[in-house]
């Protein structure tokens, strides 16, 4: 399977399990899958990336 097939393969995987998604102009989104299979996010977890001492 070549580079750009396999590539298209886990991303299209990824969207479908709600673990990405991609956006009008075609950049890729990273979901926070991983915490919401743990059924909770860490203590210091901001929507949209910032950390609590971002912000202080």
């Amino acid at each position: 399977m070549g580079g750009k097939r396999l590539t298209q393969s886990v991303l299209d995987e990824m969207v479908a399990w709600n673990m990405a998604r991609v956006d009008e102009a075609g950049l890729v989104h990273l979901q926070s899958a991983l915490f919401r299979l743990m059924g909770r996010y860490p203590k210091d977890y901001v929507a949209g990336g910032a950390k609590k001492h971002d912000r202080e």
